[in-house]
């Protein structure tokens, strides 16, 4: 909220009156930097007192508690087929993928590239986002 202030920074009284206001927002697994950015979403034009504002959107935006998860678990992983051993879709816990149950078409052979067509088009790009002039489409 500093930014948005006027009246510069908030005193430590202030600070401290809505800090039990923002603990539930760390506790529930928000990071700082997402629950600044869901306080100040969609801020007035004229904030006639950030404080009040502050307390209001601490108490009435505060999200649902996020699932706690172990940092140092790892990813589920996904079921593999029972014959390529390629993963299977989520939800999907046996069985053999489509490829191999002959509904899906996998390709094995790679498309071929024209080299030149790509340098020209990462080119352009490029120059795209560095503002410059684009080179003349082959």
């Amino acid at each position: 909220m500093r930014s948005y202030e006027t009246g510069g920074s908030a005193s430590l009284p202030a600070v401290l009156a809505l800090a039990p206001l923002a603990a539930p927002w760390l506790e529930r697994g928000l990071s700082e930097l997402e629950v600044r950015t869901l306080l100040t979403a969609g801020l007035p034009p004229t904030v006639h007192s950030p404080r009040a504002l502050l307390a209001d959107r601490l108490a009435r935006k505060l999200p649902a508690p996020r699932p706690r998860r172990d940092a140092a678990a790892p990813a589920a992983s996904l079921a593999e087929c029972g014959e390529c051993r390629d993963p299977l879709p989520r939800g999907q816990q046996s069985g053999i993928c489509a490829t191999c149950a002959g509904a899906g078409g996998r390709s094995v052979a790679s498309p071929a590239v024209d080299e030149a067509l790509v340098a020209d088009r990462v080119a352009s790009l490029r120059a795209v986002l560095r503002g410059g002039p684009t080179p003349a489409a082959a």
